[in-house]
């Protein structure tokens, strides 16, 4: 029983031991840092370099906000649109975060080549991708072409 007791000890400083020598490691490296000194985005100025001065030239089409939405309502539109051409729309199960699958082509419009799982005809899950583009209009979107490969 002592010898257990005495193993056990050991077990326990060894274990303490090895938990402080990383909390050193961590403290020395910067990985704990005190939170009082930390700034946020909003606090912090951009830095004064060419490089991340503003272009003196208009920004091309691809680049201008569109009035009616983001990305997040364009993919929003994308997920209806391929619900109404499923089997059963209630089982689609699209990517998380599948909004970084769009691409911008234009102030308004939008691409997407992504995927979704639902059940077939069979009761069987398939994941099936699809394509497509849209443009974002007042209070809607207009769906140029969405394809199921």
């Amino acid at each position: 029983m002592e010898r257990f007791l005495l193993k056990l000890f050991k077990i326990c400083i060894l274990t303490i031991a090895g938990i402080i020598g990383l909390f050193i490691i961590f403290v020395i490296n910067g990985a704990i840092v005190n939170r009082d000194k930390l700034e946020t985005t909003s606090e912090v100025a951009a830095p004064e370099s060419p490089r991340h001065r503003r272009p003196r030239h208009p920004e091309p089409p691809d680049k201008v906000d569109c009035p009616h939405g983001d990305k997040h309502h364009a993919w929003s539109f994308f997920q209806r649109a391929a619900m109404e051409r499923m089997h059963n729309p209630k089982s689609a199960d699209f990517p998380w975060a599948g909004f970084r699958h769009l691409r911008k082509t234009g102030q308004c419009t939008w691409t997407v080549h992504s995927w979704v799982e639902g059940t077939n005809v069979f009761g069987g899950t398939i994941r099936q991708k699809f394509t497509g583009s849209l443009e974002l209009i007042d209070r809607g979107a207009r769906i140029h072409s969405l394809t199921f490969e």
